[in-house]
């Protein structure tokens, strides 16, 4: 016990523990790029509701690649068919 108090005859006492906001403040997310990996990348600003009316299916013709997204196809990530015929829609 002796080796634990201090020249003043106290027992030291840890400082105290930083503690986190409990409301922290997290910037909002834009267009932009990673900093981390450097990858761009681009914020979808739909609400939650409208994505189940803007939500596409589309299947390419050539390659039968399915692609689902909220954005229309303009060329198939697979094969690269960029003709607008050979695409139907999959839903």
């Amino acid at each position: 016990m002796a080796d634990f108090i201090n020249k003043n005859g106290n027992i030291p006492v840890a400082p105290p523990t930083p503690v986190a906001p409990a409301n922290p403040v997290i910037p909002p997310v834009t267009n932009g790029s990673n900093v981390n990996t450097g990858k761009q990348y681009e914020v979808d600003n739909l609400a939650p509701e409208d994505l189940d009316i803007m939500w596409t299916r589309w299947k390419c013709l050539i390659c039968n690649y399915t692609y689902e997204g909220s954005k229309p196809l303009k060329k198939c990530p697979r094969c690269g068919n960029e003709d607008p015929d050979k695409f139907e829609d999959a839903d």
